[in-house]
């Protein structure tokens, strides 16, 4: 049996798409389900685009989601190098091969004029200087005029494209440098790439580059062409719908394990009801089969959700780390056990790593007055005079416990005719600066009876 090798190749121009990120995640899905071998390979050949910034970023994003490549321009291989700015040597090798078989041509026709078949200058087998001085050059494949090209897709099954529809493609530049379809062939090839997983979008990329295989005499890799992620509207996830980069996901807040397990259920099911998944409980039930066939919509809320659920798996001493290195951001200095405490009463209530602050920073750091006493004349005007009468019962509470705490101040509220939110909103204000804090009482309690009285007294 064929070992799986499969590769994620992005072209380093920005941040890594949702999109990508799942054909990230799929290929190495693939990969530990098959004992086989994820490769990250860039694909940086466009200079103008391509940055080493952006290749960095690629690779340190890629280990936050915890998609570690078994080789990759961090890590190398047998298979090096794994940047397609560094594989030049090998690509001219190849190039000079299929010029020498007449496999390919140099042609000066402008560039967007052919629009399929170079019939002026497909057999002319001008030499590279004899093109350039007729115009500016380009070296293309000469393909066959009437053939079928079979897509054998592991997904979707056979797909047929004829290669009229395909015509006499560039695959270099006149500096030597191949394009896309060729460079990508070449790596792939050298590489011992078994499986190409990606997006349906390239579909006739993949009927380009099978007739480049067949040409070379090289083995075809078996295909599966995803389909696409589409936005809650139905068009094809991108700009339009907002920053959907991994990168600003990361920055809103969500973890790794949150991003990963709604990717997979973009197109894959473990065929029940189940949706909250390790990245490791997937990778031993992934199959190709069990992917869909149909495009998915993406919904940010549906994203808030996981990420809710997979903060309240984590354990206390993780959840702890986080907290303590959130707050330290901040410069805010809080006791480690304080936190630990405080983690029973706030982490089912977390949504993002970035509800932390606000919900849990005011414990160890006061709010500033003039700013809370904003948040309080924005909410209710009335809310200065219900707690001026609240400081009162507040301040005759001798045993301070969340039972006593709570039984007192809701008799209160009770006899004052209150509605909750009138009294407890203002409340969670005066003492938090905010409208996010953990349950009234629960709160009241952690922060103490002085700390408590001092705050709302400063506030009103």
């Amino acid at each position: 049996m064929t070992s799986v090798r499969v590769r994620f190749a992005p072209s380093p121009s920005g941040n890594l798409h949702l999109g990508n990120a799942r054909t990230a995640l799929f290929n190495w899905l693939f990969a530990k389900s098959n004992n086989g071998k994820f490769i990250l390979r860039i694909e940086d050949t466009d200079t103008e685009r391509s940055s080493e910034k952006h290749s960095q970023a690629l690779m340190d994003i890629l280990e936050w989601l915890d998609l570690k490549p078994d080789e990759s321009p961090r890590y190398e291989g047998a298979y090096k190098p794994y940047k397609q700015s560094e594989r030049n040597h090998i690509y001219s090798e190849v190039i000079k091969k299929m010029i020498l078989e007449k496999k390919a041509f140099w042609s000066p026709a402008e560039m967007g004029k052919v629009k399929r078949f170079d019939e002026e200058w497909r057999d002319a087998n001008l030499s590279k200087e004899e093109a350039e001085k007729i115009g500016p050059s380009a070296l293309r494949f000469k393909s066959a005029k009437a053939d079928r090209i079979e897509i054998n897709d592991l997904l979707k099954g056979k797909i047929k494209v004829n290669t009229k529809q395909i015509g006499d493609f560039v695959i270099s530049r006149s500096d030597m440098k191949p394009l896309y379809n060729f460079a990508c062939v070449i790596d792939d090839h050298s590489m011992k790439i078994s499986h190409v997983i990606r997006g349906e979008d390239h579909l006739t990329n993949t009927a380009k580059q099978i007739q480049l295989y067949k040409i070379l005499g090289w083995k075809i890799p078996e295909f599966i062409h995803l389909p696409l992620v589409m936005g809650p509207d139905g068009s094809p996830l991108s700009k339009r719908h907002g920053d959907v980069s991994v990168e600003k996901f990361k920055e809103q807040g969500f973890l790794p394990e949150s991003i990963i397990n709604a990717l997979a259920m973009l197109g894959w099911g473990p065929g029940d009801d189940k949706e909250i998944f390790s990245k490791e409980e997937i990778s031993k039930l992934f199959e190709i089969k069990k992917l869909n066939i149909s495009p998915s919509k993406f919904f940010p809320k549906k994203l808030n959700w996981f990420n809710g659920q997979h903060i309240r798996k984590l354990s206390k001493e993780k959840l702890q780390i986080i907290i303590i290195k959130k707050l330290e951001e901040k410069n805010i200095k809080a006791e480690r056990k304080v936190i630990f405490d405080l983690i029973d009463i706030t982490q089912e209530r977390l949504r993002s790593l970035n509800d932390i602050v606000p919900m849990i920073g005011f414990f160890f750091k006061k709010p500033e007055t003039k700013k809370t006493k904003e948040n309080l004349k924005n909410f209710d005007l009335n809310s200065l005079k219900r707690l001026q009468n609240l400081i009162k019962e507040i301040e005759k509470i001798d045993e301070w416990t969340e039972k006593e705490i709570e039984t007192r101040l809701e008799s209160w509220r009770l006899e004052k005719n209150y509605q909750p939110k009138e009294i407890w909103q203002p409340l969670r204000i005066a003492i938090s600066g905010g409208k996010i804090s953990p349950p009234i009482f629960e709160t009241l309690y952690f922060l103490g009876k002085e700390e408590t009285v001092t705050r709302i007294k400063d506030i009103i």
